[in-house]
């Protein structure tokens, strides 16, 4: 057991913010443009779209344009259907058609016609956003008619199986973002050419390409709140825990998942890891969720099934799965309008069945967004294509991670996010090559803080690290300090997971039971029961990829996908 009274005196954390914000300032490869300059070109460069049959829709633009100062010319009005889903003439009549219109009527984009391809190409845009606003459709059906044969004896017509990727259903945010491609339409999903990219869209010479993204959700209020939150995360800092949560059944998504965890751990911010087939229990005490990345079951359940669970303001969240947003406008079913129910900021989520290699490739995303790129950015840098079933709900321009950026005594005042604030200095500093000085360093400041928070990261780092002893023994003294009994089951919940990994299934049962019995009472301790159900070692990683689906029919502009995620 670690007992930090008897670990060496070191400075304060302030002392070691004041030694060390000019060393780690030069850490950071942050994206070319100071936040200022980049909000400003990116606030005169969003579109705000929405829809005149819906009120709250341009209540909700003019909410957002005043929070973002956006200037009014920049407003667009469409008169569409109030349905998530629509046809694809709605959508081409009621939507596409009038904003290509406008680009082209207003000079918005210039058009160059190139003679050799006999085709018109946007050479120059003024829009690098477009933002849907609550109300406008989410998505558009399918509309592919069915291929049949006649049989040449019988005369007998069958339908045959149609491609998987042979659909004309996508995002209407996706689909928009081909706007200025003059091609005729096709079905399937067309390579996204800022697919991996490491360069704000404003620099990336992508004229006929758009970001859209929308603000939406359960309610006009959830709505209003994400903007919000998203702005005070930007100010403050989103300080918090970031939980993941791996499925053990497709080593890809679970391969993203584990690199999105590393680079979460490697910027300072406390993770936590669920790598069991099971999600995270019933109820589980998550607290403090500013980050949440998991997979695989239709609707919410986990922690967010607790009522008392919310996240973070300004927390950034998704669930894999195909129909994570099938609606928006539900706080009970699917994944992306509970979330935002919850108290997310920003939402990742597909529309249809999008199959794993074509939706957001999570290590991407959420490397870019690390880096200070906005949500709409990361977003599209994450996917690689577009035309597709995939959709990014949250203020586009939102950078969760403005305020990390820069290591100054603004963003590293003394404040509520203080424990988070010195972990993160102290890992930035001594976590990559210091260890010893790190785990020292950081005992210091649970004396000084006061800090159960501080201790219970320093145990997830060493579970992380191969140490279960160490680990152990720190969360032995994160129990003791914190005075929650919902974060004493967690700290529980967290020593189990070492004992399981080590394979003391005896000692991992023998813990659960006497949690179950000191908080029998508590709505938390059913993530408990569950596991006292369900105990067992984990499996090994999976090494067999399920068999990709049939390939299209013709070759078109595709992207090769593999196995779908429903």
């Amino acid at each position: 057991m670690v007992n930090p009274s008897v670990m060496p005196r070191s400075p304060s954390w302030l002392t070691l913010t004041a030694a060390t914000l000019s060393t780690l300032g030069a850490l950071l490869l942050s994206p070319a443009l100071a936040p200022a300059e980049r909000l400003s070109v990116y606030s005169n460069s969003n579109l705000i779209v929405y829809n005149t049959n819906v009120p709250e829709s341009l209540e909700l633009a003019k909410f957002y344009a005043a929070q973002r100062k956006i200037p009014d010319s920049n407003f667009f009005a469409l008169d569409c259907p109030t349905t998530e889903e629509i046809t694809r003439s709605e959508f081409e009549q009621t939507i596409a058609k009038p904003l290509r219109d406008a680009f082209t009527d207003n000079n918005w984009w210039k058009i160059y016609l190139n003679p050799e391809e006999a085709r018109m190409q946007v050479v120059s845009n003024r829009f690098h956003v477009i933002t849907l606003m609550y109300g406008m459709p989410v998505k558009v059906r399918d509309d592919v008619p069915p291929v049949t044969q006649t049989d040449p004896d019988t005369g007998e017509e069958t339908t045959l199986p149609k491609s998987p990727l042979e659909t004309t259903g996508c995002s209407v945010d996706s689909e928009l973002a081909m706007l200025g491609s003059f091609d005729p339409p096709k079905p399937g999903a067309i390579t996204n050419p800022y697919f991996n990219k490491n360069v704000p869209f404003f620099q990336a010479r992508l004229p006929s390409m758009i970001l859209v993204g929308r603000i939406d959700g359960p309610s006009l209020d959830v709505a209003k709140r994400m903007i919000t939150d998203a702005i005070e995360a930007e100010e403050k800092g989103l300080w918090g825990i970031a939980y993941f949560d791996l499925s053990q059944k497709y080593p890809k998504g679970d391969e993203w998942i584990l690199n999105s965890m590393n680079a979460y751990a490697g910027e300072g911010i406390p993770v936590v890891l669920d790598r069991y087939v099971a999600r995270f229990g019933t109820n589980f005490p998550m607290r403090d969720a500013s980050v949440y990345f998991g997979w695989y079951t239709r609707n919410v359940d986990g922690p967010f099934l607790n009522p008392k669970f919310r996240f973070r303001p300004g927390a950034v969240a998704s669930h894999l799965h195909s129909f994570s947003a099938n609606t928006l406008r539900t706080t009970e079913y699917d994944w992306v309008g509970p979330l935002l129910d919850k108290g997310a900021a920003a939402v990742l989520g597909n529309v249809y069945e999008p199959y794993l290699d074509l939706t957001h490739h999570y290590d991407v995303f959420n490397t870019r967004l690390l880096q200070g790129y906005t949500f709409i950015e990361s977003n599209y840098m994450s996917l690689p294509a577009i035309s597709w079933m995939n959709i990014a709900v949250g203020d586009p321009l939102y950078r969760p991670f403005e305020a990390f950026q820069e290591f100054t005594e603004r963003n590293y005042s003394k404040d509520e996010n203080t424990a988070f604030k010195a972990y993160r200095l102290a890992v930035k500093r001594w976590g990559r090559s210091e260890p010893e000085v790190l785990h020292d360093r950081l005992a210091d400041a649970v004396k000084k803080l006061e800090s159960p928070l501080i201790l219970e990261a320093m145990g997830l780092n060493a579970a992380r690290n191969g140490d279960p002893d160490t680990a152990l023994g720190l969360f032995d003294l994160a129990a003791a300090h914190y005075p929650d009994p919902e974060d004493q089951i967690r700290i529980g919940l967290h020593q189990v997971q070492v004992h399981r990994d080590s394979g003391n299934i005896d000692a991992a049962t023998a813990l659960l039971t006497e949690l179950a019995k000191t908080h029998d009472t508590l709505p938390e301790t059913e993530s408990v029961r569950i596991l006292l159900t369900t105990q067992k070692t984990p499996p090994p990683p999976p090494t067999d990829t399920p068999p990709p689906p049939p390939p299209p029919t013709e070759s078109w502009r595709r992207t090769h996908c593999h196995h779908n995620t429903s």
